[in-house]
Protein backbone atom coordinates (compact mmCIF):
# COMPACT_ATOMS: atom_id res chain seq x y z
CA UNK A 1 0.00 0.00 0.00
CA UNK A 2 1.24 3.49 -0.67
CA UNK A 3 2.35 5.81 2.07
CA UNK A 4 0.09 8.48 -0.16
CA UNK A 5 -3.14 5.90 1.23
CA UNK A 6 -2.27 5.63 5.11
CA UNK A 7 -3.91 7.69 7.28
CA UNK A 8 -2.21 10.41 9.54
CA UNK A 9 -1.16 9.25 13.13
CA UNK A 10 -0.27 10.45 16.42
CA UNK A 11 1.25 8.93 19.61
CA UNK A 12 -0.14 10.21 22.50
CA UNK A 13 2.47 9.48 25.58
CA UNK A 14 0.89 10.14 29.01
CA UNK A 15 3.96 10.64 31.60
CA UNK A 16 3.55 11.02 35.42
CA UNK A 17 6.20 10.08 37.82
CA UNK A 18 7.99 8.10 35.56
CA UNK A 19 11.70 9.50 35.94
CA UNK A 20 12.84 6.18 35.98
CA UNK A 21 11.44 4.85 32.64
CA UNK A 22 10.21 8.43 31.28
CA UNK A 23 13.51 8.67 28.66
CA UNK A 24 13.21 5.20 27.02
CA UNK A 25 9.83 5.46 26.35
CA UNK A 26 10.01 9.35 24.76
CA UNK A 27 12.95 7.66 22.64
CA UNK A 28 10.84 5.13 21.37
CA UNK A 29 7.85 7.32 20.91
CA UNK A 30 10.81 9.65 18.64
CA UNK A 31 11.90 6.57 17.06
CA UNK A 32 8.93 5.82 15.16
CA UNK A 33 9.57 5.11 11.24
CA UNK A 34 6.40 6.02 10.05
CA UNK A 35 6.39 9.03 7.45
CA UNK A 36 3.20 11.29 8.90
CA UNK A 37 3.19 11.07 12.86
CA UNK A 38 2.39 13.75 15.27
CA UNK A 39 3.46 12.83 18.70
CA UNK A 40 2.03 14.34 22.20
CA UNK A 41 3.41 13.95 24.90
CA UNK A 42 1.73 15.37 27.90
CA UNK A 43 2.70 15.28 31.43
CA UNK A 44 0.58 15.28 34.85
CA UNK A 45 2.31 17.71 37.02
CA UNK A 46 4.75 14.76 37.95
CA UNK A 47 5.98 16.51 41.26
CA UNK A 48 9.52 14.33 40.25
CA UNK A 49 12.30 14.82 37.40
CA UNK A 50 9.69 13.30 34.50
CA UNK A 51 8.88 16.57 32.89
CA UNK A 52 12.97 17.75 32.94
CA UNK A 53 13.88 14.49 31.19
CA UNK A 54 10.98 15.12 28.71
CA UNK A 55 12.05 18.37 28.31
CA UNK A 56 16.00 17.25 27.31
CA UNK A 57 14.73 14.72 24.54
CA UNK A 58 12.44 17.22 23.21
CA UNK A 59 14.96 19.75 22.73
CA UNK A 60 17.63 16.85 21.49
CA UNK A 61 15.46 15.56 18.80
CA UNK A 62 15.93 16.77 15.34
CA UNK A 63 13.84 14.09 13.25
CA UNK A 64 11.01 14.61 11.19
CA UNK A 65 7.86 13.91 13.86
CA UNK A 66 5.92 16.87 14.88
CA UNK A 67 6.36 17.37 18.50
CA UNK A 68 3.56 18.79 20.90
CA UNK A 69 4.74 18.89 24.39
CA UNK A 70 2.15 19.91 27.77
CA UNK A 71 2.45 19.37 31.16
CA UNK A 72 -0.90 19.82 33.15
CA UNK A 73 -0.52 22.85 35.74
CA UNK A 74 -2.48 20.57 38.25
CA UNK A 75 -3.00 17.00 38.38
CA UNK A 76 -5.68 15.67 36.45
CA UNK A 77 -5.70 11.74 37.04
CA UNK A 78 -5.16 9.63 33.94
CA UNK A 79 -8.49 9.85 32.77
CA UNK A 80 -8.27 13.66 32.39
CA UNK A 81 -4.30 13.68 31.02
CA UNK A 82 -5.52 11.58 28.18
CA UNK A 83 -8.73 13.24 27.18
CA UNK A 84 -6.12 16.90 27.48
CA UNK A 85 -3.70 14.97 25.26
CA UNK A 86 -6.23 14.14 22.47
CA UNK A 87 -7.59 17.53 22.22
CA UNK A 88 -4.20 18.54 20.82
CA UNK A 89 -4.22 16.63 18.14
CA UNK A 90 -6.65 16.10 15.51
CA UNK A 91 -4.85 13.42 13.70
CA UNK A 92 -8.22 10.17 12.84
CA UNK A 93 -5.87 7.49 14.55
CA UNK A 94 -4.21 7.96 17.87
CA UNK A 95 -1.68 5.20 19.13
CA UNK A 96 -1.35 5.23 23.31
CA UNK A 97 2.15 4.90 24.98
CA UNK A 98 2.68 5.50 28.68
CA UNK A 99 5.60 7.02 30.15
CA UNK A 100 7.22 3.74 31.49
CA UNK A 101 6.84 1.46 28.20
CA UNK A 102 8.71 1.10 25.24
CA UNK A 103 7.19 1.06 21.76
CA UNK A 104 8.82 -0.88 18.90
CA UNK A 105 10.23 1.77 15.74
CA UNK A 106 7.67 -0.06 13.71
CA UNK A 107 4.71 0.40 15.62
CA UNK A 108 2.77 3.22 14.25
CA UNK A 109 3.07 2.08 10.95
CA UNK A 110 1.71 -1.61 11.50
CA UNK A 111 -1.00 0.08 13.41
CA UNK A 112 -1.86 2.84 10.52
CA UNK A 113 -1.75 -0.31 8.30
CA UNK A 114 -4.23 -2.11 9.96
CA UNK A 115 -6.51 0.82 10.19
CA UNK A 116 -5.93 1.75 6.34
CA UNK A 117 -6.23 -1.73 5.47
CA UNK A 118 -9.88 -2.63 6.94
CA UNK A 119 -11.40 1.11 7.36
CA UNK A 120 -14.28 -0.46 9.94
CA UNK A 121 -11.59 -1.08 12.65
CA UNK A 122 -11.85 1.63 15.26
CA UNK A 123 -9.62 -0.10 17.96
CA UNK A 124 -6.20 -1.99 17.35
CA UNK A 125 -4.61 -3.69 19.51
CA UNK A 126 -1.17 -5.68 19.61
CA UNK A 127 1.10 -8.14 21.61
CA UNK A 128 3.67 -6.63 23.92
CA UNK A 129 6.61 -8.54 25.76
CA UNK A 130 6.57 -7.70 29.14
CA UNK A 131 9.95 -6.87 30.70
CA UNK A 132 10.69 -5.66 34.64
CA UNK A 133 12.07 -2.47 35.66
CA UNK A 134 15.29 -2.78 34.93
CA UNK A 135 14.45 -3.97 30.85
CA UNK A 136 14.67 -7.72 31.21
CA UNK A 137 12.03 -9.51 29.79
CA UNK A 138 10.37 -12.05 31.88
CA UNK A 139 10.89 -15.54 31.21
CA UNK A 140 6.57 -16.30 30.72
CA UNK A 141 5.23 -14.22 28.00
CA UNK A 142 1.41 -13.96 27.64
CA UNK A 143 -0.31 -13.34 23.67
CA UNK A 144 -3.18 -13.40 21.72
CA UNK A 145 -3.06 -16.75 19.74
CA UNK A 146 -2.95 -16.43 16.33
CA UNK A 147 -6.56 -16.17 14.80
CA UNK A 148 -8.28 -14.45 18.27
CA UNK A 149 -11.01 -12.48 17.51
CA UNK A 150 -13.04 -10.14 19.85
CA UNK A 151 -16.29 -8.79 18.45
CA UNK A 152 -19.06 -6.47 20.18
CA UNK A 153 -20.87 -9.34 21.93
CA UNK A 154 -17.41 -10.81 23.58
CA UNK A 155 -16.95 -7.09 25.23
CA UNK A 156 -20.05 -6.70 26.30
CA UNK A 157 -21.73 -10.13 27.39
CA UNK A 158 -18.11 -11.33 28.75
CA UNK A 159 -17.34 -8.04 30.09
CA UNK A 160 -13.62 -7.80 28.55
CA UNK A 161 -11.79 -5.29 28.52
CA UNK A 162 -8.99 -4.56 25.71
CA UNK A 163 -6.53 -2.47 24.87
CA UNK A 164 -4.53 -1.19 27.71
CA UNK A 165 -1.20 -0.45 26.69
CA UNK A 166 -0.92 -2.09 23.39
CA UNK A 167 -3.93 -0.07 22.16
CA UNK A 168 -4.65 2.33 19.23
CA UNK A 169 -8.32 4.15 18.93
CA UNK A 170 -9.88 5.83 15.98
CA UNK A 171 -10.88 9.33 17.37
CA UNK A 172 -14.41 8.57 16.96
CA UNK A 173 -14.01 6.88 20.55
CA UNK A 174 -13.79 10.24 22.04
CA UNK A 175 -15.14 13.03 19.42
CA UNK A 176 -18.84 10.90 19.02
CA UNK A 177 -19.41 10.42 22.58
CA UNK A 178 -19.71 12.39 25.74
CA UNK A 179 -16.28 13.34 27.73
CA UNK A 180 -16.36 9.96 30.40
CA UNK A 181 -16.15 10.28 34.45
CA UNK A 182 -12.78 11.56 34.95
CA UNK A 183 -12.52 9.62 37.84
CA UNK A 184 -12.48 6.87 35.89
CA UNK A 185 -8.40 5.67 35.62
CA UNK A 186 -9.76 2.44 33.40
CA UNK A 187 -9.77 4.22 30.85
CA UNK A 188 -9.98 1.08 28.05
CA UNK A 189 -12.71 -0.20 30.40
CA UNK A 190 -14.39 2.70 28.57
CA UNK A 191 -13.06 3.46 25.12
CA UNK A 192 -12.86 -1.00 24.44
CA UNK A 193 -16.51 -0.94 24.39
CA UNK A 194 -17.34 2.42 22.15
CA UNK A 195 -14.60 0.70 19.83
CA UNK A 196 -16.87 -2.53 19.76
CA UNK A 197 -19.96 -0.85 19.50
CA UNK A 198 -18.82 1.78 16.87
CA UNK A 199 -16.82 -1.12 14.64
CA UNK A 200 -14.51 -3.16 14.75
CA UNK A 201 -11.53 -4.76 16.82
CA UNK A 202 -8.08 -5.88 15.26
CA UNK A 203 -5.71 -8.08 16.95
CA UNK A 204 -2.03 -8.09 15.73
CA UNK A 205 0.08 -10.69 16.93
CA UNK A 206 3.42 -9.12 16.73
CA UNK A 207 4.95 -7.94 20.39
CA UNK A 208 5.03 -4.25 18.76
CA UNK A 209 5.76 -2.59 22.71
CA UNK A 210 7.81 -3.90 25.48
CA UNK A 211 5.26 -3.24 28.52
CA UNK A 212 6.36 -2.72 31.48
CA UNK A 213 5.83 -4.34 34.79
CA UNK A 214 7.11 -2.56 38.10
CA UNK A 215 6.01 -1.97 41.97
CA UNK A 216 4.78 1.55 40.02
CA UNK A 217 2.32 -0.34 38.20
CA UNK A 218 -1.25 0.48 38.76
CA UNK A 219 -2.16 -3.13 39.13
CA UNK A 220 -0.32 -5.42 41.53
CA UNK A 221 -1.02 -8.45 43.31
CA UNK A 222 -2.35 -8.76 46.62
CA UNK A 223 -0.23 -7.66 49.27
CA UNK A 224 1.15 -10.51 51.29
CA UNK A 225 0.63 -8.90 54.32
CA UNK A 226 -3.38 -8.85 53.67
CA UNK A 227 -5.66 -11.10 55.78
CA UNK A 228 -8.76 -12.38 54.31
CA UNK A 229 -10.97 -9.89 55.88
CA UNK A 230 -8.67 -7.07 54.23
CA UNK A 231 -9.26 -8.46 51.02
CA UNK A 232 -12.66 -8.81 51.43
CA UNK A 233 -12.43 -4.79 52.76
CA UNK A 234 -10.54 -3.63 49.98
CA UNK A 235 -12.95 -5.64 46.76
CA UNK A 236 -15.83 -3.79 49.02
CA UNK A 237 -14.49 -0.29 48.43
CA UNK A 238 -13.69 -0.81 45.04
CA UNK A 239 -17.58 -2.34 44.30
CA UNK A 240 -18.34 1.48 44.34
CA UNK A 241 -15.62 2.66 41.65
CA UNK A 242 -16.32 -0.41 39.28
CA UNK A 243 -20.40 0.34 39.54
CA UNK A 244 -19.35 3.63 38.52
CA UNK A 245 -17.66 2.01 35.46
CA UNK A 246 -20.32 -0.10 34.57
CA UNK A 247 -22.75 3.05 34.43
CA UNK A 248 -20.31 5.13 31.99
CA UNK A 249 -20.76 2.11 30.00
CA UNK A 250 -24.55 1.85 30.49
CA UNK A 251 -24.89 5.80 29.55
CA UNK A 252 -22.37 5.47 26.38
CA UNK A 253 -24.93 2.45 25.06
CA UNK A 254 -27.79 4.94 25.27
CA UNK A 255 -25.97 7.80 23.93
CA UNK A 256 -25.32 5.89 20.78
CA UNK A 257 -28.40 4.38 19.87
CA UNK A 258 -29.62 8.44 20.79
CA UNK A 259 -27.49 9.67 18.07
CA UNK A 260 -27.96 6.66 15.71
CA UNK A 261 -24.30 5.09 15.88
CA UNK A 262 -26.21 1.51 16.95
CA UNK A 263 -29.35 0.23 16.25
CA UNK A 264 -32.40 -0.30 18.75
CA UNK A 265 -32.22 -3.94 18.75
CA UNK A 266 -28.53 -3.70 19.50
CA UNK A 267 -28.68 -0.87 22.46
CA UNK A 268 -31.33 -3.27 23.82
CA UNK A 269 -29.31 -6.62 23.69
CA UNK A 270 -25.84 -4.27 24.72
CA UNK A 271 -28.22 -3.18 27.94
CA UNK A 272 -29.34 -5.51 28.53
CA UNK A 273 -25.30 -7.10 29.37
CA UNK A 274 -24.90 -3.89 31.24
CA UNK A 275 -27.54 -4.23 33.48
CA UNK A 276 -26.50 -7.90 34.15
CA UNK A 277 -22.88 -6.90 35.62
CA UNK A 278 -24.61 -4.38 37.22
CA UNK A 279 -26.79 -6.96 39.31
CA UNK A 280 -24.15 -9.03 39.41
CA UNK A 281 -21.64 -6.23 40.86
CA UNK A 282 -24.82 -5.82 43.97
CA UNK A 283 -24.67 -9.70 44.09
CA UNK A 284 -20.92 -9.41 44.46
CA UNK A 285 -21.61 -6.89 47.42
CA UNK A 286 -24.09 -9.17 48.73
CA UNK A 287 -21.81 -12.50 49.37
CA UNK A 288 -18.92 -10.45 51.08
CA UNK A 289 -21.10 -8.30 53.51
CA UNK A 290 -24.28 -10.40 54.54
CA UNK A 291 -24.50 -11.40 57.84
CA UNK A 292 -24.00 -15.36 57.96
CA UNK A 293 -22.82 -18.16 55.55
CA UNK A 294 -25.91 -19.06 54.01
CA UNK A 295 -27.09 -15.91 52.64
CA UNK A 296 -23.57 -15.24 51.07
CA UNK A 297 -23.57 -18.86 48.92
CA UNK A 298 -26.89 -17.92 47.91
CA UNK A 299 -25.89 -14.30 46.92
CA UNK A 300 -22.74 -16.01 44.81
CA UNK A 301 -25.84 -18.51 43.47
CA UNK A 302 -27.80 -15.57 41.95
CA UNK A 303 -25.33 -14.46 39.70
CA UNK A 304 -26.13 -14.98 36.05
CA UNK A 305 -24.17 -15.21 33.15
CA UNK A 306 -20.40 -15.15 35.04
CA UNK A 307 -18.12 -18.03 34.10
CA UNK A 308 -17.72 -21.15 36.83
CA UNK A 309 -13.79 -19.70 37.47
CA UNK A 310 -15.42 -16.30 38.56
CA UNK A 311 -18.23 -17.24 40.80
CA UNK A 312 -15.75 -20.15 42.54
CA UNK A 313 -13.58 -17.29 43.21
CA UNK A 314 -16.15 -15.05 44.40
CA UNK A 315 -17.42 -18.09 46.80
CA UNK A 316 -13.87 -18.38 48.41
CA UNK A 317 -13.69 -15.15 48.95
CA UNK A 318 -16.82 -14.57 50.67
CA UNK A 319 -16.99 -17.60 52.77
CA UNK A 320 -12.98 -18.48 53.48
CA UNK A 321 -11.03 -15.75 52.01
CA UNK A 322 -7.77 -17.10 54.01
CA UNK A 323 -8.13 -20.09 52.14
CA UNK A 324 -8.47 -18.03 48.60
CA UNK A 325 -5.41 -15.59 49.85
CA UNK A 326 -3.62 -18.50 50.50
CA UNK A 327 -3.81 -19.82 47.07
CA UNK A 328 -3.37 -16.57 45.33
CA UNK A 329 0.12 -15.92 47.18
CA UNK A 330 0.99 -19.52 45.95
CA UNK A 331 -0.10 -18.76 42.50
CA UNK A 332 1.66 -15.61 42.34
CA UNK A 333 4.72 -17.21 44.63
CA UNK A 334 4.79 -19.99 41.45
CA UNK A 335 4.33 -17.62 38.42
CA UNK A 336 7.31 -15.27 39.90
CA UNK A 337 9.81 -18.20 40.46
CA UNK A 338 8.81 -19.11 36.72
CA UNK A 339 9.80 -15.46 35.67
Amino acid sequence: MSGSLMPAMAMVLLSFRQERFVREAVRGALAQDYHDLEIVISDDASPDGTWRIVEEEAQAYRGPHRLILHRNATNLGLMGNLLTAVRLTRAPYLVLAAGDDVSEPQRVRRMAQAFAAKPHVVLAISNALAIDGDGKPFETQVAWPQGARVGTEDVFAKGMVIGGAGSAYARAVFDDFPEPDRRIYNDDAVFCQRAAMLGGIEILHERLLRYRRHGGNMSTAPSAAASGHALQQRILEHCPYWRMVLEQQRGDVIWAAEKGLISAEAARRLGAHADRHLRNLDMTVAALSSPGLLRRIAAVLRQRGEPMRRQVRLLLTAIAPELFLAASRLRHGSRRSAE
